[in-house]
């Protein structure tokens, strides 16, 4: 079937479209080729063996760290091609030495000793020669540093073995062993510095440090190294590659170990600081070479800031730490004890280097930091092998405050950082001192004075006059050093003080505290007063007061502590000198809750003192004028926890009252005065007058106030019949009680008080049933007589008063007079 006419002219315009497409593709082809070619000279190597791809492969997955696939594919060449190019050679090198001392070895019993080492000498030297003629001639370039390294090997092999190997010695001076040494090392070096290779370069200030080490204390002695570390510090500020002071400072380290082990070996009666110090000086100017080497102006200018300031930073680290572990170990291993000058000595190594940091480098390298805190560790550790108690935690606080306020001063971290954990370190660093005795415990206590006092002094520094200048992460400091002052004066009274006065010395501090705080305007000096207020009450509760030792004047040290401390409290819950809105930021701790729980406390201790003071006669009237006046306080101020209080020491008082007074054998108790039996009377006549506070009408009354009436009245009248119980026997008990309960019920119906009533009665029932099963059993017959005869009297003119309530249609004798 044919197609038609329109399909058969759009197939031949796609097609003739299709050749402009194609031809226009070849003629950019042709441009690019002619655009893009270059000299025979310039072009890239052949490569038949097609290790290079022509065209840019596919992004492959991440390999893990580990394989060398992942390595070489981040130095752009394949797998194959960094093993045939930077593999291959390096194994070469080290087979052709192999093969080199192998000759050597076989031409042993050929030739002298000379030969041997010229042969040697010469096969490194033609390596060394060979890899220069490849530096220039690509791509063997590739293999210049391998064979220039294991040339210059191959030199020093043949230089150690002129002295060192019976079958090649042919030099029996060890200075001439060690000029040759020298020598070698010098030409390596030189040759590294003139093709500016640092692979070169590292390598040959290492191996020269491995064969010198390898040569030992014959060949080189200490001072030989710190001319080389001399040496390497010269050629690293005047090339300005500062990663040669890396390699130099491990290697003169690494070499002063023999010195080490020597010195701490020695025997002791031949050790005294005359012959210490030949020893130490090597490894001192070595140190101070590295140490004092970024302060020189040219040093400054050519390392910092141009690159190499970080290797300078590496080295300077490493140098300033294993100088300050080797001769703080070594000075205590020779000495037996690091002693506190000894200990001064050493960190005026770190300390006068770090001041001078502080004013002439910059703040971000870390060598400038580690200096200070080595400083300080070193005289921690002179400091805590003192003997006196006193003096160890003065120059404890001396050294971490002198460290903080160099870091105010400076406005340096390091200092301030370091010396503030120091300084917080004080608290465990004091217990370590007061465990040998109460005397040591003293001493040591005097020394946290001065620490509480600096302690505010830098708080106060922090605050006002650094002001705004602090940095973010050290702005906590202005209060944390607030908080470390007073911890530090807590501790220092508790160390120096017997319980009894501290308590009220915390109480005393407390009150200060607060007025303190509104003083200065610190809101978290009244959170540290509010929490002391809290803690004397509770420290009270558990302590030894000790003996009577104030008899004369009838006041005990419990009594007089736990009136001071009561007193106290009561100032801060009642006087309140702390104004609200002053606290109002503080979110942690309301003072309203403050308050309330120091009004619980305050009546903790006082139930307390008076419960370990007094014996059950006097601890009743006591805890109920107590209770009394706690209801009343309650009452007047409006303040419901303080009538909680009163109602729960009147439930504890009936049940002392019970276990502890009417089961407590009378001859035990003591015969009761007038005075003592006033103030039982008054006491128990005195819970009746809240009856009127807790029905008055004037005031807005809760379920508190009528649970608190008939607490009061129940204890008042249980207090008398206790009383009564204690102090009458046989048939005049029964008309004592029987007349407290006419006289309880007369008041109840003339009050209009139920709380008064029901008591009243149930007292009656209990006259009645002592009556029926003691009294006619155990009571004469006159005396029977009068109980029975009384008891009757009173319950029927009970009868009558009901009688004549009921008579004059008063029907509810609870609901109280018009």
């Amino acid at each position: 079937m044919a197609e038609p006419n329109e399909v058969k002219e759009l197939r031949e315009a796609v097609e003739a479209l299709n050749r402009e497409v194609r031809s226009l593709h070849a003629e950019v082809s042709e441009l690019k080729k002619a655009k893009g070619a270059a000299p025979d000279s310039a072009r890239p190597a052949k490569d038949p063996l097609g290790l290079r791809s022509r065209k840019p492969a596919p992004p492959a997955p991440p390999a893990p760290a580990s394989e060398p696939a992942a390595f070489v594919k981040t130095a752009g060449i394949s797998t194959e091609q960094f093993i045939g190019e930077r593999v291959l050679h390096y194994v070469g090198m080290l087979v052709l030495a192999v093969g080199i001392g192998f000759f050597l070895v076989w031409r042993a019993a050929h030739t002298g000793p000379t030969e041997k080492v010229l042969m040697a000498a010469a096969a490194g030297a033609a390596l060394v020669l060979l890899g220069e003629w490849w530096r220039s001639r690509p791509p063997y370039d590739k293999l210049t540093s391998g064979v220039t390294g294991g040339g210059w090997t191959v030199l020093y092999l043949s230089a150690y073995a002129a002295y060192h190997f019976p079958a090649t010695k042919v030099l029996s001076d060890p200075s001439a062993e060690l000029m040759l040494l020298l020598g070698v090392a010098g030409g390596m070096i030189l040759h590294a510095l003139w093709r500016d290779s640092k692979a070169l370069r590292l390598f040959s200030f290492g191996l020269t440090y491995i064969v010198l080490f390898i040569c030992g204390a014959e060949v080189a002695s200490p001072f030989v190294f710190l001319v080389l570390l001399g040496a390497s510090a010269l050629i690293a500020v005047e090339t300005g590659h500062a990663d040669i002071l890396i390699v130099s400072a491990v290697g003169f380290y690494l070499n002063y170990l023999p010195e080490y082990r020597l010195v701490v070996s020695s025997p002791e009666e031949t050790r005294s600081l005359a012959a210490f110090l030949p020893h130490a000086a090597p490894l001192a100017g070595g140190y101070l070479l590295l140490a004092l080497l970024p302060l020189l102006p040219r040093a400054k200018a050519r390392l910092i800031g141009t690159g190499e300031e970080r290797p300078l930073d590496a080295a300077c680290c490493f140098n300033a730490v294993v100088f300050a572990g080797l001769a703080a170990s070594m000075g205590a291993a020779y000495f037996k004890t690091l002693t506190l000058s000894r200990a001064f000595g050493l960190s005026l190594f770190f300390v006068v280097p770090g001041l001078a940091y502080a004013f002439a480098l910059p703040r971000r390298l870390a060598f400038a930091s580690t200096a200070p805190v080595l400083g300080l560790l070193i005289l921690a550790g002179g400091v805590f092998s003192m003997v006196s108690p006193m003096l160890k935690m003065f120059a404890w606080l001396g050294v971490s405050t002198l460290w903080v306020w160099i870091g105010l001063l400076l406005d340096h971290k390091a200092w301030r950082v370091s010396g503030l954990l120091t300084a917080l370190l004080t608290f465990g660093f004091y217990i370590h001192v007061v465990r040998g005795s109460p005397a040591d415990r003293l001493s040591a206590s005097t020394a946290l004075y001065l620490f509480a006092a600096l302690s505010y002094l830098a708080s106060r520094y922090y605050r006002l006059w650094l002001k705004g200048e602090v940095s973010a992460w050290e702005e906590p400091a202005k209060e944390l050093w607030l908080y470390v002052g007073s911890a530090a004066l807590v501790l220092a009274l508790w160390g120096s003080l017997d319980p009894a006065p501290l308590a009220v010395a915390l109480i005393a501090l407390a009150i200060a505290g607060e007025f303190a705080a509104v003083f200065f305007g610190r809101i978290h000096l009244w959170a540290q007063a509010s929490a002391l207020s809290l803690g004397a009450g509770l420290y009270s509760l558990f302590i030894d007061y000790g003996p009577d030792v104030l008899e004369a004047a009838a006041v005990s040290p419990r009594l007089l502590t736990c009136a001071c401390v009561v007193a106290g409290m009561a100032y801060l819950h009642y006087a309140d000198p702390t104004p609200p809105e002053f606290t109002r930021p503080w979110k942690h701790w309301a003072q309203a809750g403050h308050r309330r729980w120091l009004s619980w406390a305050m009546a903790a201790v006082a139930s307390l003192a008076v419960y370990q003071e007094f014996d059950p006669r006097l601890r009743l009237p006591l805890w109920a004028a107590g209770a009394a006046l706690l209801y009343y306080l309650g009452s007047l101020r409006d303040e419901p926890h303080l009538k909680a209080q009163a109602v729960i020491l009147c439930m504890t008082t009936a049940v002392e009252g019970v276990f502890s007074y009417l089961l407590y054998p009378k001859p035990l108790l003591s015969a009761p005065s007038h005075t003592d039996a006033a103030l039982y009377w008054g006491s128990s006549l005195l819970l009746l007058l809240n009856l009127w506070w807790s029905k008055d009408s004037r005031r807005r009354l809760t379920s508190l106030d009528a649970q608190a009436s008939w607490v009061f009245c129940l204890l008042s009248l249980t207090m008398i019949a206790l009383y009564l119980v204690k102090e009458l026997d046989s048939y005049r008990l029964t008309m004592a009680l029987s007349l407290e309960g006419i006289l309880a019920l007369v008041l109840g119906i003339v009050l209009g008080y139920l709380e008064l009533r029901l008591p009243a009665l149930l007292l009656l029932g209990g006259c009645v049933v002592k009556a029926v099963l003691f009294d006619t059993s155990h009571l004469p017959l006159p005396e029977r007589v009068a109980s029975f005869v009384v008891l009757g009297i009173i319950l029927l003119a009970a009868s009558m008063m009901y009688v004549r309530i009921g008579r004059h249609g008063q029907k509810d004798p609870g609901a109280g007079p018009d």
